[in-house]
């Protein structure tokens, strides 16, 4: 039986969404999967945070998104398909409005696809694109890509498919204009806040920069990472 959804950081996430239960918290379920609806999602993701105390209202329900997103006081987007959830934002031209919520203090919080859109672009997700994309760019309230679900290759292992490492690569060498990654290992996560940025969970993240060096920063790690941007 597979462990629950966040068990890796389950005591950090119930300690520090504790204020926040009782406050308006608004859920971007548009990054659609599979033959899951928007509502299928968005029931999803109630179950999930719902165990942290949180209520969550879901912004497909709300009849002015950008009137809903200027009342939240946290915003959270699930994971998912990244290229529905850009192009249905992009599409009701939502970046700006979510950009300057959080910009102004809001909390964010993004998981897997939800997470990339705080980057400047989405280039660095691992999913295929399936349609045309109406935009690259995201949010752009962080000063680096990050890339999701990211795992070192084992030479031992029988595996045809390229690691995640050789798609980073080839966006640093490719990209006109690339940005650092941050590849998050599922059980690591990054806490951001007032320009300092920390590794949390239980796997470390590893850091690209722009010339291909290759930094790995454990949890609980805040200067390694944060120094790279000062």
């Amino acid at each position: 039986m597979g462990k629950p959804y966040y068990h890796y950081a389950y005591d950090w996430l119930k300690s520090y969404l504790a204020p926040y239960v009782n406050k308006k918290i608004l859920f971007i379920p548009w990054a659609i999967w599979g033959d899951h609806g928007a509502q299928d999602m968005f029931k999803f993701g109630q179950e999930q945070w719902g165990q942290f105390g949180l209520t969550l209202t879901g912004l497909h329900n709300e009849h002015n998104f950008e009137e809903a997103i200027k009342m939240a006081d946290v915003i959270i987007t699930g994971g998912g398909s990244i290229h529905l959830l850009v192009n249905t934002l992009a599409k009701n031209d939502l970046f700006p409005a979510i950009r300057d919520k959080v910009n102004s203090g809001a909390l964010y919080i993004g998981t897997s696809a939800g997470s990339i859109i705080a980057c400047p672009t989405m280039h660095t997700a691992l999913e295929p694109s399936m349609l045309p994309a109406v935009t690259y760019d995201t949010m752009g309230v962080i000063p680096f890509q990050i890339a999701t679900h990211y795992y070192d290759h084992d030479p031992d292992e029988f595996h045809h498919g390229p690691p995640p490492i050789v798609r980073i690569k080839n966006y640093l060498r490719l990209n006109p204009h690339p940005y650092p990654v941050a590849c998050l290992r599922d059980g690591s996560f990054l806490q951001i806040e007032n320009g300092e940025i920390t590794v949390q969970g239980i796997k470390p993240v590893t850091y690209f920069d722009l010339n291909l060096a290759r930094t790995d920063i454990n949890p609980g790690e805040r200067e390694k990472l944060s120094r790279k941007f000062d």
